[in-house]
């Protein structure tokens, strides 16, 4: 019997949980669960490429180092540096393909936080859903 039998969410074979050495889902949450970490993301997932002075603006109380520490952190496979060589030196930071691959899960997330905490996201507290405000549904895989 599987560990996750009992929630009735998955099936997962005992072969398969017996290579595992980790969860997967706590793994990812290591990485997007840092402080800031998902709302970089969201901006160069949703409005494309970004210099490092329009991530500190649009990314509410980040300070130069947070934002400079996880800018790193990413550039390992989320994101990648571009650098213009001009005078003075310009870089802009884009999304990969590997960090493209969280926009659903970024719009599934925004879609229940505008259904279920709609308290804390709209002066009128009101529920709504993501295609009333986007327009479509939220991506799915």
């Amino acid at each position: 019997m599987g560990k996750f039998d009992d929630y009735r969410i998955i099936n997962v074979p005992e072969t398969v949980l017996s290579r595992m050495s980790g969860c997967p889902i706590d793994v990812s949450f290591k990485i997007l669960g840092q402080k800031f970490m998902i709302l970089i993301l969201r901006d160069l997932i949703l409005f494309g490429k970004k210099r490092f002075s329009e991530l500190l603006e649009s990314v509410d109380g980040i300070n130069r180092k947070t934002l400079s520490r996880r800018l790193k952190e990413l550039e390992n496979g989320g994101i990648k540096r571009k650098v213009y060589t001009e005078n003075p030196v310009r870089a802009e930071y884009l999304i990969t393909r590997k960090g493209r691959m969280l926009r659903p899960i970024l719009e599934q997330m925004a879609a229940f936080s505008l259904s279920y905490c709609s308290e804390s996201v709209f002066e009128d507290k009101k529920r709504r859903s993501f295609k009333e405000i986007v327009g479509r549904p939220p991506s799915s895989f």
